[in-house]
């Protein structure tokens, strides 16, 4: 098990060390392996998913509202301040890069973990689902009052 785990640790560092080869060899594989490909895309990118939204389950990948847990597609990641297309449309990254990216940036604060429920009720009751050109069109409405 040891040796196994030093030869993974050179595979690492060569990797690190020579990442234009790295990224030729993905190529590669991807082209001629395309459904393999395909299937670890989807298990890295649902594993992922599965972490952060476990986290911000309270530790489990469950709805923090009414604690439903049946099915991961049922579950969303939600901005607790309800900018979260604002926010997506501001950083340019959504799905997979997103989670990625709050897993490496540590969790930060500001989401949680709701169901598809729970979390249409939030935008409704919170307002938040108004379109980017709502104050827009609030602003010309009442500069037409006046």
């Amino acid at each position: 098990v040891k040796h196994k785990d030093q030869i993974s640790q050179r595979k690492k560092d060569y990797n690190k060390e020579h990442p234009e080869k790295q990224r030729e060899r993905s190529k590669n594989y991807a082209k001629t392996h395309r459904l393999q490909a395909y299937v670890n895309r989807k298990r890295m990118t649902d594993r992922i998913r599965k972490e952060v939204l476990t986290h911000y389950g309270n530790g489990k990948p469950a709805c923090v509202k009414c604690g439903y847990d049946n099915n991961l597609d049922a579950l969303a990641l939600d901005h607790i301040n309800g900018n979260g297309a604002e926010h997506r449309r501001s950083i340019g990254r959504t799905g997979y890069s997103f989670y990625a990216m709050l897993k490496r940036e540590g969790y930060p604060a500001g989401y949680q973990t709701l169901c598809s429920n729970c979390n249409t009720i939030k935008v409704k009751e919170n307002n938040e689902h108004k379109s980017r050109y709502f104050d827009q069109l609030k602003e010309q409405e009442n500069g037409k009052g006046n």
